[in-house]
């Protein structure tokens, strides 16, 4: 696994895509609706990478827990976490493992973004059961992943399996029938599936992605030299910026405009990428 380099200014600009999206704010709707403190809220990331979904609300002082199979993941997020001062509890765990008896039934939320497409066959179902044991009773899962029918991911996806540049050994998008499905196989009593973004953020970060992909094309000191061309920042700007007051900020915007349940929308079935939001073991009759 490539680690991407880890500085404060990469890590707002993900925290900033984060809370942008539509599965983050149904989230923030979740902990509303349960009354739950930030500062009391249990969240578990697993396949965590870089934790940053997590990150933003051990900022608001969660309690955070990251699992992933790679050590070279957990240390990159042991860094970042360090880097925002952010306490976590980490693990070294396959998501194709039985949950460990110390974590069953421990989480208010439990989330993935971009792994359950790595795998295939029973191994689709085996993850997403993985954040369902974790889960408390009410407790919701957000997985993440890539959508099949969404024509930004196939645009970058063939351009890069023509060009030999998909470097992914395994990597199958879901439908969002197929998602939907592996939700109810699994016993979640609402299976609830989100488009994570608005076209025209996907038309943004995929023409990026497909740039990215031209070039890799080149030698790799033209890359290199490309790539260090960045537009010039202030030093102080970044060092005065106030992540938690952004966060905080996005949070009043939702409790302005929250709702029980989301309607479907277009962005549902063809956003690049769909997330899997369900809470276990509570139906809506209750």
């Amino acid at each position: 696994m490539k680690m991407p380099e880890i500085t404060k200014e990469f890590m707002i600009s993900r925290i900033r895509s984060t809370i942008s999206g539509k599965g983050w704010e149904r989230t923030v709707q979740y902990i509303l609706e349960k009354k739950i403190p930030f500062e009391k809220l249990h969240i578990a990331e697993v396949g965590c990478g870089t934790g940053t979904f997590s990150l933003v609300f051990g900022l608001l002082g969660a309690e955070v827990f990251l699992i992933d199979i790679d050590p070279q993941a957990l240390e990159m997020a042991k860094e970042i976490y360090s880097i925002f001062k952010c306490r976590a509890k980490f693990l070294q765990k396959s998501v194709l493992d039985e949950v460990p008896e110390f974590l069953e039934n421990q989480f208010d939320v439990v989330v993935s973004g971009g792994l359950a497409e790595h795998f295939s066959g029973d191994d689709r179902l085996r993850c997403i059961n993985f954040h369902k044991g974790l889960l408390k009773e009410g407790g919701v899962a957000y997985i993440g992943v890539p959508n099949k029918l969404s024509p930004f991911y196939q645009m970058v996806k063939l351009f890069r399996s023509l060009t030999q540049t998909w470097k992914i050994e395994i990597e199958i998008p879901f439908t969002y029938w197929e998602l939907e499905r592996l939700g109810q196989e699994a016993g979640f009593a609402n299976v609830e599936i989100v488009g994570n973004h608005l076209f025209k953020k996907d038309l943004v970060d995929y023409s990026l992605g497909m740039a990215s992909a031209i070039l890799d094309l080149f030698p790799n000191k033209a890359r290199q030299m490309a790539r260090e061309i960045k537009p010039k920042k202030s030093i102080s700007a970044l060092e005065n910026y106030d992540v938690k007051t952004e966060i905080l900020n996005r949070i009043r915007k939702v409790k302005q405009r929250r709702t029980s349940k989301m309607k479907r929308h277009l962005r549902d079935f063809f956003s690049a990428g769909i997330i899997l939001f369900s809470p276990k073991g509570i139906s809506d009759d209750e």
